[in-house]
């Protein structure tokens, strides 16, 4: 597995404890929250329970239980401070500390499963991840799956988020197809960032600036940063993105699994 590379000596804090805490109003998101809704309203899902797997503070998990509001919406997270902090805020959908690679659940439980940049993380093997998925699904019913792009990108982002590994839409297709989905549609987001985020990659990685967390606090760039991924919601409704840091796949789970992992 291909590690970020950062500037020789950099000492990069955990940012997930902030992420949870700060995610119902943090640009980036707020962003993609309107992104994935919008991705998911245009499927039309069978009856049945949603999971979202690596729900985080729980804060999409709340969201989807007002977009469907007669299913029982499941969130798991391995964190446990991630759980308790969605459970402290929870209204009506229902969290449990699990792993994404040992699902608590039976055969075919749901309808849909959502997984928002938790496949991609340090430690998980996809291929596992993905069969879990499988099994816990509905035949016919969805993954809807968000993971980080392109290793070219990493940084110390990754490390501060514990991203373990970059994809592009070839390699994700594929591997989703092996283990017994059908990709129904494909696409990059954050387009609008990608040039920004390519270069203050570049000068981390030449020690020419310093990976901070301010980047993450910043009202001025969390306004942007929204502003430039509710533009992309806009253009998702009709057109796919050729590019960008984040890459999405829609996926459907197939009658009969004809190829094992």
């Amino acid at each position: 597995m291909q590690q970020p590379v950062v500037s020789r000596g950099a000492k990069i804090a955990d940012l997930l404890p902030l992420l949870y805490q700060t995610e119902e109003r943090y640009g980036w998101s707020v962003g993609m929250r309107a992104i994935t809704q919008m991705l998911l309203h245009q499927l039309r899902l069978p009856p049945g329970a949603l999971l979202e797997v690596g729900c985080g503070a729980g804060s999409f998990a709340e969201t989807l239980t007002q977009s469907y509001p007669q299913r029982t919406v499941i969130g798991i997270d391995i964190r446990a401070l991630a759980v308790m902090l969605a459970n402290a805020k929870s209204k009506r959908a229902t969290f449990a500390q699990a792993s994404l690679l040992r699902l608590p659940f039976g055969a075919e439980s749901f309808a849909a499963i959502v997984a928002l940049d938790s496949f991609d993380q340090e430690g998980i093997d996809m291929p596992e991840a993905l069969a879990e998925s499988w099994r816990v699904l509905q035949p016919g019913g969805f993954l809807l799956l968000r993971v980080s792009a392109f290793e070219f990108l990493g940084g110390g982002h990754d490390v501060a988020f514990h991203t373990g590994r970059r994809y592009t839409q070839p390699e994700l297709t594929a591997l989703l197809r092996v283990c017994g989905f059908e990709p129904t549609r494909a696409t990059y987001a954050n387009m609008l960032l990608l040039l920004p985020v390519l270069v203050q990659r570049f000068l981390e990685r030449n020690g020419l600036l310093r990976f901070t967390s301010t980047l993450y606090t910043s009202a001025v760039l969390n306004r942007l940063i929204q502003g430039c991924l509710y533009q992309e919601s806009r253009w998702l409704r009709r057109w796919n993105l050729p590019v960008g840091i984040s890459l999405y796949v829609v996926a459907t789970k197939k009658e009969r699994r004809d190829l094992k992992v």
